[in-house]
């Protein structure tokens, strides 16, 4: 029978505080995620695209899935031979079409059995099978 006066969040542009502080939508480069098993990668209002940032020197990788980060390490070897170790990553909630691609996005790394790289695009294969397509972005 009575009113009650609620808030509801619609767009969260940035903050100040240090935990709660989003990642550059942007980084110099990484590559971004732009097809996922053969389909676009791309979600309309999405605050940050899935990438990754390679760190060679050390075999770490940093990134993001599009809601949540994540890090850890990876192996290359040989032409082509490539397999990311278990990841840690932050536990945001996702919005159902986020929430979904994060699923398939960190089962991609988790497969991938071998890569392809050709100028600034990196491809990522599980036995043969594309899994993953990212391009470097170089802007800030």
């Amino acid at each position: 029978g009575g009113h009650e006066e609620v808030l509801v969040v619609d767009r969260f542009a940035a903050s100040t505080h240090p935990r709660l502080r989003s990642p550059p939508r942007t980084r110099v480069g990484a590559l971004e995620l732009v097809q996922l098993e053969g389909r676009a990668a791309s979600i309309s209002g999405q605050p940050t695209p899935p990438f990754l940032l390679f760190k060679p020197e050390s075999g770490r990788l940093s990134g993001s899935t599009g809601c949540n980060r994540l890090n850890g390490e990876y192996r290359s070897w040989g032409m082509s031979g490539f397999a990311v170790l278990p990841l840690a990553t932050t536990r945001m909630a996702c919005p159902p079409p986020l929430g979904e691609q994060e699923r398939h996005f960190l089962d991609a790394l988790a497969r991938a059995t071998h890569r392809i790289q050709a100028g600034t695009q990196l491809e990522l294969l599980a036995d043969g099978v594309p899994v993953a397509r990212f391009e470097a972005d170089d802007l800030h």
